[in-house]
C-alpha cells in the first residue's frame, strides 16, 4: 500500500470495487457505495489482464496477482486512512474505535444474467474479505430490488460467508429511503437514494465538516485554485496526514497536518 503507484491506486479505486463517500453512519462508520451493474465480467476480465503480474516494482516482491494486490491495498486505505481518521470524529461510543463499514449495494439493472456472469468474482471477493478483514464489514444495505431479483438472490447469496449474509439487509424499492435514513443522516445519503449528499460513484471522498477540520490537507488546490480530494494512498496517525504511494516511479512519502 505504501508504494502503490497512484495512478494504479486510482485506477482500481474507480473501476470495480465499493467507493467511500466521505460520510459517516449514526454510529460513526463510514459509508461506502457500490452499484453492481459497473461490475461487468468484461470490466473485470480487462481489469485482471491488465494487473495480472505484481506491480510493486523493486520495494517489495510477492507471488500474488496484481489484483489481488490492488484488493488489499484498497482494504489497507481502509485500516490506516479511513477508520483512524473516523475513530478521531464525535460518535454515540467515544470509547470504541471505529473498526467497521457501512455499505449501500445498488443493484439496479443487475438481473440474474448479470450475477451468473460474475459469480467467480463475488465469490472471490467475499472469500478475501471473510479470510483478512472479517470484522471490517458492518450493515450491507442492498437497494434497487425488483421482482425477480427474489430468484436471483436465492443462487447468489449460496455465494457469500454465513457470517456476511447475517449483515445483509435486503430493502424494497417503496422502504428504501425510509430504513437508509434511519441509519444515516439525509447529509450522509447521495441523492439517488433520497439523501441530500450530491455525490456518485466514483466521484474522490467528499468529507464532512468535522473530518475537514482535523485533516484539512487532504485538500489540495490545483492551478485554478480548485480543491480537490487527494489522489492515491494516504494514512492517518497521530492527527496527521500521510501521503504515501509513488508518483512517476518516486516515493511521495510526506506528512501533512
Amino acid at each position: 500500500y505504501s508504494h502503490m503507484d497512484v495512478d494504479h491506486y486510482e485506477e482500481s479505486r474507480q473501476m470495480v470495487f465499493c467507493a467511500m463517500n466521505g460520510r459517516r453512519d449514526y454510529q460513526g462508520l463510514p459509508v461506502y457505495v457500490f452499484p453492481v451493474n459497473h461490475f461487468t465480467k468484461e470490466r473485470m476480465d480487462t481489469y485482471i489482464s491488465k494487473f495480472s503480474s505484481s506491480i510493486t516494482g523493486e520495494t517489495h516482491h510477492t507471488e500474488l496477482p496484481g489484483h489481488i494486490l490492488n484488493f488489499h491495498a484498497l482494504y489497507e486505505n481502509l485500516l490506516d486512512f479511513v477508520m483512524p481518521l473516523r475513530s478521531q470524529l464525535p460518535r454515540p461510543n467515544m470509547d470504541v474505535s471505529v473498526s467497521a463499514k457501512t455499505h449501500i449495494i445498488d443493484i439496479t439493472d443487475a438481473d440474474f444474467g448479470h450475477f451468473w456472469k460474475i459469480r467467480r468474482y463475488l465469490r472471490e471477493a467475499s472469500s478475501l474479505a471473510t479470510a483478512y478483514y472479517p470484522e471490517t464489514l458492518g450493515r450491507i444495505f442492498i437497494v434497487g430490488s425488483c421482482p425477480s431479483f427474489i430468484k436471483a438472490w436465492a443462487i447468489a447469496k449460496n455465494w457469500f460467508d454465513r457470517n456476511i449474509l447475517a449483515k445483509i439487509y435486503v430493502l424494497s424499492p417503496r422502504d428504501a429511503t425510509s430504513t437508509l435514513l434511519t441509519y444515516m443522516h439525509n447529509s450522509s445519503l447521495p441523492e439517488e437514494y433520497g439523501g441530500t449528499l450530491r455525490w456518485k460513484w466514483g466521484d474522490m471522498p467528499d468529507l464532512d465538516e468535522p473530518a475537514r477540520l482535523i485533516a484539512s490537507s487532504l485538500y489540495q488546490s490545483d492551478e485554478k485554485g480548485q480543491k480537490s480530494f487527494i489522489k492515491g494512498p494516504v494514512a492517518f496517525c497521530d492527527g496527521r496526514v500521510q501521503v504515501l504511494g509513488m508518483a512517476n516511479g518516486r516515493p511521495r512519502e510526506y506528512v501533512t497536518c
